[in-house]
């Protein structure tokens, strides 16, 4: 995915984390602007990327390549909902 998601709703993030059995620090991912910003003090550091495999711009397609088909069915539920609400 090359887009950036600026913002989700608490309502969205709840379902994603529901359907996946996680929560929002393992969906979130923080990567910061500039090197002054990625210093030890900077609690957003936890959300830094740790595995390099998993944030190559397909990470969304290899974390759902390693779910058992019914949590895939639970996600595809979670987004039909989405689109709909937004309709």
């Amino acid at each position: 995915m090359e887009k950036k998601v600026r913002s989700i709703s608490f309502d969205v993030l709840e379902k994603l984390c529901l359907a996946l059995n996680c929560t929002p620090h393992d969906l979130l991912e923080w990567t910061p602007d500039n090197a002054n910003q990625d210093t030890e003090w900077n609690v957003l550091r936890a959300l830094k990327p740790k595995n390099e495999a998993l944030t190559s711009g397909h990470s969304l397609n290899t974390m759902l390549s390693c779910l058992p088909i019914d949590k895939l069915n639970e996600i595809s539920k979670a987004v039909v909902e989405i689109i709909q609400k937004k309709q």
